[in-house]
């Protein structure tokens, strides 16, 4: 079980620096017209939990891990930039996620790819990659923004906690306690737009969510054990989200709506937990003594 400290840095914290930031900066419990903390508060959850469970990152980073501290840096400016023309905000979308899957996947293009081809080996996995991240955010910043509310919260609380849980069955502590920072922050957004019905989530704060989770998990899958099915499960949840808004599901409002999105969220999300539980357990039962812990993980 992890130590007081790991949860406190890891759950506790986040969860007030996210809530505060929302809470005090956005003029009214994040109001529409105060949106540009909306990723700030994310970002603020997300470095936090690093700096107290690992130190922070190193001014040269190398590993993916200490790639996602500075990503989610970076993505503290996403929120005003949310406010460009719809071509300009594209523009820095494909912008934000190219850099992303570039900086998180250039281990694996020195330590593997570069070996086997060139580009043309691993195109196909970075093409999809680019495509899910892009999707996902259009998704949720779509959510967040036609209903504003605990809809787009609760979905990206789902997937950072099924996130967390199958990460940590792939034999990757450190990868788990982030994403459980992340849904320690979509727990305290759930909470303040129940408190506040009509919060407003969207402009930022639910797309860095949602790429931070996709960060996690895309390092989780490259450099631990997290498989390709249950990571392509996970980066299905935003997707499945979608499908409340469509007949029949539209026709439903309020807590309907909201409980029809998380229940078609938590179809891939629960497969992905159980089959990483089997893969955990059987590897285990194999080795139960060579197999490495799934608290420490390697942290690649």
């Amino acid at each position: 079980m992890p130590p007081i400290r790991d949860l406190l840095w890891g759950l506790g914290y986040p969860a007030l620096a996210a809530g505060c930031t929302w809470a005090f900066l956005g003029g009214g419990w994040f109001r529409r017209e105060a949106r540009w903390v909306s990723s700030l508060a994310v970002a603020a959850a997300f470095v936090l939990a690093d700096i107290g469970l690992f130190q922070g990152p190193p001014m040269e980073p190398t590993a993916a891990r200490e790639w996602l501290v500075w990503i989610a840096f970076a993505g503290a400016l996403i929120s005003p930039l949310e406010a460009l023309h719809a071509r300009a905000r594209f523009l820095v979308r494909v912008g934000f996620v190219g850099a992303l899957v570039f900086l998180l996947l250039r281990r694996q293009y020195e330590n593997h790819w570069e070996g086997e081809g060139g580009l043309a080996g691993p195109f196909p996995e970075v093409g999809i990659a680019l495509l899910l991240a892009l999707g996902g955010w259009y998704a949720v910043e779509r959510i967040a923004r036609i209903r504003p509310g605990a809809g787009a919260p609760l979905v990206l609380w789902a997937t950072a906690s099924a996130l967390a849980v199958c990460c940590l069955w792939s034999s990757s502590g450190s990868y788990a306690q982030l994403a459980g920072a992340l849904a320690a922050a979509m727990g305290a957004a759930v909470v303040l737009s129940w408190l506040r019905p009509g919060a407003w989530f969207a402009g930022g704060g639910a797309g860095l969510a949602w790429l931070l989770c996709f960060g996690v998990g895309l390092s989780a899958h490259y450099y631990a054990r997290l498989d390709l099915a249950d990571a392509l499960l996970l980066a299905s949840a935003p997707f499945l989200a979608l499908l409340a808004d469509l007949p029949p599901l539209r026709t439903t409002e309020g807590a309907r709506r909201v409980l029809a999105r998380v229940l078609l969220v938590l179809l891939p999300l629960a497969a992905a937990s159980v089959r990483c539980y089997q893969d955990y357990a059987a590897l285990d039962q194999a080795d139960p003594y060579g197999s490495p812990s799934s608290y420490g993980g390697y942290g690649g």
